[in-house]
């Protein structure tokens, strides 16, 4: 795939480790009515990186 370029007020980041927490799991499980969303779902959004990249209007990180 290309490398994604960061939209206005977006930042591209290389991710270096990734995760799922509780709540990801409650959701996949149907347990949390807070936070439905439609699966089949991107869960695990956790994660730790280097900023590659800033769309226009980033300032700061």
């Amino acid at each position: 795939m290309p490398k994604p370029m960061p939209a206005n007020g977006e930042v591209l980041v290389r991710i270096k480790s990734s995760g799922i927490n509780v709540l990801d799991t409650k959701i996949k499980a149907g347990n949390a009515a807070h936070a439905q969303v439609l699966l089949p779902a991107i869960l695990g959004v956790d994660m730790a990186g280097i900023v590659e990249s800033v769309g226009q209007g980033v300032t700061a990180f």
